[in-house]
């Protein structure tokens, strides 16, 4: 039996230059993807106001009592007040949205 080396190398580079490609297509796509949400979390995070209202992450809805470095403080009712992560809220509820 005889190979032909010529186009088995051939074959096999142009399958390592494809696979090349799609990993550099990968890294730029998530880099984009990864940037886009890492700016969308730090305009939650500068919103984050005494006073606004925000929705967590296991759908609790309050308000902000004090803002800390790390942590908030939100009533959630009258007399009821969570200290809570940053990291928690998933959403910070415009006045349109909280009504």
């Amino acid at each position: 039996m005889t190979f032909d080396w010529n186009t088995i190398f051939w074959s096999s580079f142009t399958i390592v230059v494809m696979i090349i490609l799609f990993l550099i297509f990968y890294y730029i796509y998530s880099a984009r993807a990864m940037k886009k949400s890492r700016t969308a979390m730090i305009e939650r995070l500068d919103s984050m106001k005494v006073g606004k209202e925000v929705l967590f992450s296991g759908g609790i809805k309050g308000k902000i009592t004090k803002v800390g470095e790390e942590y908030l403080n939100v009533e959630v009712s009258k007399g009821v007040e969570f200290t809570i992560s940053k990291l928690a809220v998933s959403e910070v509820l415009s006045n349109k949205k909280a009504k």
